[in-house]
């Protein structure tokens, strides 16, 4: 985020009686801050700032809350649009069976100590259900706890019959172990999501590996994993002392490319000193706003060049570019297609056929 004077981030904060969200600069110090009360944001494990930094996305882990926060252009200037679960819920939440989960007092909560919460576009909110059981009003772990956590995705939407919001899962995965804390679920532009997860029970029998990252499909099928091994020597508890705490645990994780990607080409030279090339570009890594980029499309003789801007669109959403190359004895064959972001990263691909 590019504030007046430097470059500074966005980061969760506590404070003995306030917990919530402050902009750091380079130097370490505050810029601004937005503090809420106990009740609503408690221990916030990750901070989503959205369009041009207007809208906070918070996952309050000790409410078992996830709040989208309008701010304003100062400190106290701020309004809650919406609070899905936990106590404070002014969210209509249904889980992936249609039950409706109305907030209030536990159990009466869809997920439970959730991590890592973030908007990825189109309405969704993807998070970690870490299915670790605190009071009902986050005044500590209660000593019933479930027994697995889930990575899921939601939906959340404002009804146009009652004006209120409406959340509805739309897709979970049982990651088949307990993890009281961290944990991680993103959006991938394949299509598929990355999930980062650890065993707090490393002494279980059936599991090997002590954490995992994991790209899984929409169908639930695992595309890529890499397992995390250790030695197993802490294996004296099970509850929130002894071995649950010792061993990899992962915060989270994320899918870097080196360049920008270039896929889905297709191209058309039926028409005389003409060819028409689509293709789908996606940026090294995902952003939360509008991010401006170039393109160029040359045939294979150097002699002819289209070229032009577009913005990435946020939260690795498809960009499908549609160019054409006009010239003498252009053809799709050798059409080189390059593209480049804001860094002045560059990747480039060359047409076959």
């Amino acid at each position: 985020r590019k504030n007046e004077t430097s470059d500074a981030f966005w980061v969760p904060m506590t404070s003995p009686s306030r917990d919530g969200i402050e902009l750091v600069g380079q130097d370490g110090t505050t810029v601004m801050s937005y503090l809420w009360n106990l009740d609503y944001v408690s221990d916030p494990n990750h901070v989503q700032l959205i369009e041009e930094d207007t809208v906070a996305i918070v996952s309050s882990r000790i409410t078992n809350s996830v709040l989208r926060i309008r701010l304003g252009t100062s400190a106290h200037d701020s309004v809650i649009e919406w609070i899905m679960n936990g106590h404070n819920s002014t969210v209509e939440l249904y889980d992936e069976f249609g039950t409706l989960y109305k907030g209030g007092n536990s159990p009466d909560w869809l997920f439970e100590s959730q991590h890592n919460a973030e908007y990825m576009g189109d309405d969704l909110i993807y998070l970690v259900d870490d299915a670790e059981r605190d009071t009902a009003l986050g005044k500590g772990i209660a000593s019933s706890k479930l027994n697995a956590s889930s990575v899921m995705i939601i939906r959340v939407k404002n009804s146009t019959e009652s004006g209120d919001y409406v959340g509805r899962v739309v897709w979970r995965y049982d990651l088949g172990v307990e993890m009281g804390i961290y944990g991680d679920f993103d959006k991938l532009f394949t299509g598929n999501a990355l999930a980062a997860y650890w065993n707090q029970h490393p002494a279980t029998a059936y599991i090997d590996a002590q954490a995992f990252v994991e790209e899984i499909t929409m169908d639930k099928e695992v595309a890529w994993s890499a397992h995390i091994y250790g030695n197993n020597t802490m294996k004296g508890g099970q509850g929130m002392e002894g071995d649950v705490m010792n061993g990899w645990r992962i915060y989270s994780a994320e899918r870097f490319y080196e360049r920008p990607t270039i896929s889905h080409i297709t191209c058309d030279d039926s028409a005389a000193k003409n060819a028409w090339v689509t293709f789908k570009v996606h940026n090294n890594f995902r952003e939360n706003n509008l991010k401006p980029g170039r393109y160029s499309v040359t045939s294979s003789n150097g002699d002819h060049t289209t070229s032009g801007t577009f913005n990435f669109h946020p939260y690795w959403s498809d960009n499908d570019l549609e160019v054409s190359v006009k010239g003498a004895n252009v053809e799709c064959d050798g059409l080189v297609i390059e593209v480049t972001n804001h860094f002045n990263q560059s990747t480039s691909k060359t047409v076959k056929g």
